[in-house]
């Protein structure tokens, strides 16, 4: 045998024979045991600390050296278990026993350090044979090893299935010593007379019970977690979770580490659990170290955790390829029938960026596929990162440009012209193109599809009257024709008070006549002109018919200009009025509400041309 004496302390017998071989548990001095409770030294509130301040000749009273110790002790045992938390620090895992003919009856706690919930330090400094019975308690200031609490063995029949180690602080006054003024009780014999303990050790207890010990989890912890699973999974119907959804983390940790200090020893937390042992018919079947153990976690290494899962997290995006973002526009959003873009083109632009900062992208293609409305293609143009590429080609499907790589916060533009014939179209048919990023290994935007539709929507701007003139093809039966007068009807409603026929093309509120033949000379027709609110009754007179230009009057062309008078001026007008919801056209609204709108020219108070083509009648 070999004997373990702790300096003042008490003796433990190690025994290297298997534990069912041991002689009955010897002990030297048998200590006082304090109960496990913190002692006036448990970090469980929040309280303002205080110490001794010294001075020569002030009389040193035991009250003032407790005083020193708990100044310190509760100094270390705030900072250890609110920064730390409590849990196992290191070691303190249950084994089996080696030995066949003990591995039923006893477990080992390998040596081990723990913060119990005070914050105190639970050191256990060697190897431990632990009982496996419901009710055994054993360790440094424990009860004696292979009893209950009140020292009778428990009989093996009362084995339950699980069976719960765990540890928990305890305290031991040792090394009596003999005293000059008799104290309240005493120690134990002396052999001075009056005695009393000089020095309190600090153990720790291992209790084997069939009760779990409560979980608990830190609520710093705990409320992080439950933010972290709602933003994860959705907020879901639960109204707490949707609040919880739409906090940030800030507030989420502001708002739980701002609330009262939690007291960690609530509950019965003052034993750890260690580990969870299974008996299957009075037979161990396992041991498990994990769960229901909390665990404190050095800041080492916790900081060393960090720079791992940083370099792993650089790595991992460094393996994957930079992200690409999509966007497509095209001009006109609408195409109008009545008035069709120049050309009757169309004109996409296609944008693709690169959003990382730092890294090149690997190669990718853009591609504008025409999927619906007959487009064809014109032609196009590509830049990447500013610097313009040769022309892409295009065809009926479309266009694709193919890009070797794209820098880092660079863009891509590809600009891709195409024509469609309005002959093709009528209103409520609509053009479909699809802009995509192809061949890309990384992760990019989705497809934008682009659908242009086609509308019939009389635009202000000189306007080509619906009626055309039946005339012949010689400017004379023209000339008549305007001599006898004719009815032009309007797109839009007249009033028939606002404007006055007149040579003086810039008077306002007037009404002028023009005409212009195929080599473009014009000239200004005096006319009498008067209205409805539908039709214009349009009349030269002969006398002014040597003032007709010279040219083939079947190609002439016949322009009425309305002049509107100045937008706020004292008078305003021609008046043109929208048929559908009368509102006013020459920008220049009369009182009692009118609504103003851009003239002819594209201008408010400017005028407004309308064109009136003579054909030659057919049959």
């Amino acid at each position: 045998m070999t004997d373990v004496t702790r300096p003042g302390g008490p003796t433990q017998i190690i025994d290297p024979r298997p534990v069912g071989q041991l002689p009955a548990p010897t002990q030297g001095v048998s200590p006082v045991r304090t109960e496990p409770d913190c002692n006036g030294e448990c970090a469980c509130g929040a309280e303002p600390l205080a110490h001794p301040k010294y001075s020569f000749g002030m009389l040193l009273e035991p009250s003032l050296l407790a005083l020193e110790h708990r100044y310190h002790a509760l100094r270390a045992n705030t900072h250890d278990i609110r920064l730390h938390d409590f849990g196992t620090v290191c070691g303190l895992r249950v084994d089996k026993h080696p030995s066949p003919q003990c591995v039923d009856t006893y477990a080992i706690l390998r040596p081990g350090i723990a913060l119990d919930c005070c914050g105190r330090e639970i050191v256990v400094p060697q190897d431990l044979f632990v009982p496996l019975h419901d009710g055994a308690t054993s360790g440094w200031c424990g009860a004696a090893m292979g009893a209950t609490a009140s020292g009778v063995a428990l009989p093996a029949e009362t084995a339950p299935e699980k069976l719960y180690i765990c540890l928990r602080y305890a305290q031991c006054d040792t090394d009596p010593i003999p005293t000059y003024v008799r104290a309240c009780g005493c120690c134990g014999p002396c052999e001075h007379g009056d005695c009393t303990p000089s020095v309190t050790r600090e153990g720790y207890e291992v209790v084997v019970t069939s009760k779990r010990p409560p979980d608990w989890t830190n609520p710093i912890g705990r409320a992080f977690c439950e933010w972290l699973d709602v933003k994860l999974k959705g907020p879901g119907s639960s109204a707490p979770a949707q609040v919880l959804h739409g906090k940030t983390l800030d507030e989420i940790l502001c708002a739980i580490i701002t609330e009262p200090c939690a007291d960690f020893c609530s509950g019965g937390n003052d034993l750890l659990l260690l580990a969870t042992v299974t008996l299957n018919d009075k037979k161990l079947t396992g041991i498990d170290n994990v769960t229901g153990r909390r665990l404190v976690i050095p800041t080492g290494a916790i900081a060393e955790a960090l720079v791992c899962l940083t370099q792993a997290e650089i790595a991992c995006c460094a393996a994957t390829d930079a992200y690409l973002t999509l966007s497509a526009t095209v001009a006109p959003a609408t195409i109008n029938l009545a008035a069709p873009p120049a050309g009757n083109a169309l004109s996409y632009t296609v944008t693709v960026t690169n959003t990382d900062a730092h890294k090149d992208s690997e190669s990718f293609e853009v591609f504008l596929g025409f999927s619906s409305g007959g487009l064809t293609f014109s032609s196009a143009t590509l830049t990447i990162a500013g610097a313009t590429q040769p022309a892409p080609s295009g065809s009926a499907a479309g266009v694709t440009a193919a890009i070797p790589k794209l820098v880092a916060g660079g863009t891509v533009q590809l600009v891709v012209n195409a024509t469609f014939d309005p002959a093709k179209h009528s209103v409520g048919d609509t053009v479909v193109s699809v802009a995509s990023i192809d061949e890309y290994p990384g992760d990019h935007d989705p497809d934008v599809t682009l659908t242009t539709p086609f509308i019939d929507q009389v635009v202000d701007g000189p306007r080509v009257v619906s009626a055309k003139l039946p005339v012949g093809p010689a400017e004379t039966e023209l000339g008549n024709l305007l001599r006898e007068g004719i009815n032009i009807p309007f797109t839009e409603v007249m009033d028939p008070a606002s404007a006055v026929a007149t040579k003086t093309e810039t008077a306002p509120g007037t009404v002028t006549l023009t005409l212009t033949n195929v080599d473009g000379v014009s000239r200004l027709l005096p006319s009498d002109i008067s209205w409805d609110a539908s039709n214009m009754f349009l009349k030269v007179s002969a006398a002014d018919s040597a003032e007709f230009p010279v040219g083939k009057a079947v190609t002439d062309t016949l322009t009425i200009t309305l002049t509107a008078g100045p937008k706020g001026g004292t008078f305003t007008g021609p008046a043109l009025r929208d048929k559908t919801d009368q509102t006013r056209l020459d920008g220049s609204p009369a009182t009692g509400g009118d609504i103003a709108a851009e003239s002819g020219d594209g201008t408010q108070g400017g005028d407004f041309v309308y064109q009136i083509i003579p054909t030659k009648p057919t049959g």
